[in-house]
């Protein structure tokens, strides 16, 4: 009883001190670590989040903080803490000069669902695994972006590319579709050793899932940054992408199973093939069951490879289309180098790079406009570190404002204008060495894996589309731009908006 009465007594002094103490707890949550970049204010819980709420492009945002804070600057998403890197100098310092305390990934609810716990190589945090992992992976990828092999994957799916655009000629008709569909088809084959129709049901029901999983993670989850919703049920849109995910997952495992009791160590079919190869040479030097490349890891490496085939191939060739229809002048001489190089009798080969360097300049060129890879993936810092005079600590996030440093003033003449002749000498015949601020496939030990395989790919498909068809403006549309961003996929998306062309055969 006397205890009750003296709270009933100080309640108004135990009430300020909580609230003082709540006071104290947010400041602490916003307020940013010693010595490290400045940036915006924060709210408490949330931090910067509101800033991606607008529909201007993430690169806008970060270029107009930048003028504000400095080249480096640092935000306060949720739980974590981030730097921002504006500059090619600072990016370069950064992944090439500090890489492994740069090369880590941070810990996202929703990439450990979609990896099973960070069995991948895209998103598993830096370290002795991931090495092996990635080197692992290369190999396996490297056998099959080979001219040769890849010429054949491309060639293998152009049938059923040409029925479609053959009976869409003299008609409205929007080529993502088609695209996404020939890169998937080209994908699946090199992965599963499966040759799909344009219409086949499980290719629509594969479509169908992937657009959903995009409206779930549509703007993020919050438990991917607000720590402290990791002890609270989930939600209905945290279930939903876990329902996703192992319907995903179901496929593959059940292509996984079917290419394990069938494998013949003197047919290596595909990707599958080649990871379950590497996975029974394991077994064997360890004598027993694999203890690196266990099913799982071999299933997400086949899934990383999907997603780094299909993450910049798909919007590049969008990018690509739009921008010859709006730079006929380009396209004319992209054409005539395909006419001559190629010319009708036989389809396109990676061996004709060489001898086509206005088309390989204007790809680059394409590479470089489009950006597709605004950001990249999110890194994270693996130990406490300085850079450039800030002092940032371990688990640290790091985003890359690579559209940023492919529009600088000051590494690109320009930069708001196509111009292929950046990436040719003076005679225009000879192709130069890339500047140190082309990063569309990002730098370091954590760029792009499917790198060679989607410039070659982007190559054989860009070259087959422009040597065998003509797309022109929907009349009556002349005056729309197809250059606009398509901001409804969000901030850090950058894709063109949807539009339709008219479909010619040459």
């Amino acid at each position: 009883m006397a205890v009750a009465e003296l709270i009933a007594e100080n309640a108004g002094t135990l009430l300020l001190f909580l609230v003082t103490l709540v006071v104290i707890l947010l400041y602490q949550n916003t307020r940013r670590p010693t010595g490290f970049p400045p940036g915006p204010p924060a709210l408490p819980i949330i931090g910067n989040v509101l800033t991606f709420r607008s529909s201007e492009p993430i690169y806008h945002i970060f270029g107009r903080l930048a003028e504000q804070y400095g080249r480096i600057f640092s935000l306060k998403l949720g739980s974590f803490w981030v730097i921002v890197l504006n500059d090619i100098e600072d990016i370069r310092e950064a992944l090439i000069k500090q890489p492994i305390a740069f090369a880590g990934r941070p810990n996202l609810y929703t990439t450990q669902i979609a990896t099973e716990g960070f069995q991948d190589i895209a998103f598993t945090d830096y370290g002795p695994d991931w090495q092996l992992h990635r080197k692992i992976g290369n190999a396996a990828l490297r056998h099959f972006a080979s001219g040769d092999k890849l010429d054949k994957l491309v060639h293998g799916v152009l049938p059923g590319v040409a029925k479609v655009l053959d009976r869409s000629v003299g008609k409205a008709l929007d080529l993502k579709d088609v695209i996404d569909r020939f890169i998937y088809i080209v994908l699946a084959n090199m992965c599963y050793g499966k040759g799909y129709d344009f219409d086949d049901p499980l290719l629509t029901e594969w479509f169908a899932l992937n657009k959903e999983l995009q409206q779930v993670l549509g703007g993020g989850l919050p438990r991917d940054f607000i720590h402290s919703l990791k002890c609270l049920p989930l939600t209905s849109r945290e279930k939903q992408l876990k329902e996703l995910v192992d319907k995903g997952l179901e496929f593959v495992y059940k292509e996984f199973k079917g290419h394990r009791d069938t494998f013949d160590p003197n047919n290596i079919r595909d990707l599958f093939d080649s990871l379950i190869a590497a996975q029974k040479e394991d077994a064997e030097e360890t004598g027993s069951k694999a203890e690196f490349l266990t099913d799982v890891r071999v299933i997400q490496t086949v899934n990383d490879m999907f997603g780094a085939g299909t993450g910049t191939t798909i919007p590049t060739l969008y990018w690509a289309i739009a921008i010859m229809i709006e730079h006929p002048e380009i396209l004319e001489r992209v054409t005539k180098e395909i006419d001559e190089v190629i010319g009708q009798d036989r389809l396109p080969s990676l061996s004709d790079r060489g001898s086509m360097p206005y088309t390989e300049a204007t790809l680059m060129e394409v590479n470089r406009y489009g950006s597709v890879s605004v950001i990249g993936l999110p890194k994270s810092v693996t130990k406490d570190t300085t850079f450039r005079g800030f002092t940032i600590p371990k688990d640290t996030m790091v985003l890359l404002n690579l559209k940023g440093v492919h529009f600088d003033q000051r590494h690109w003449d320009e930069p708001h204008q196509f111009k292929p002749e950046r990436f040719l000498d003076e005679s225009g015949t000879h192709m130069i060495k890339p500047p140190a601020s082309f990063v569309p496939f990002s730098i370091g030990r954590r760029s792009c894996i499917g790198e060679n395989f989607a410039k070659g790919e982007i190559f054989l498909v860009f070259c087959w589309l422009f040597g065998r068809y003509s797309f022109a403006k929907v009349p009556g549309r002349e005056s729309e731009s197809l250059l606009q961003l398509n901001m409804d996929l969000g901030s850090f998306a950058n894709e063109p908006k949807p539009f339709e062309v008219i479909v010619s055969k040459k």
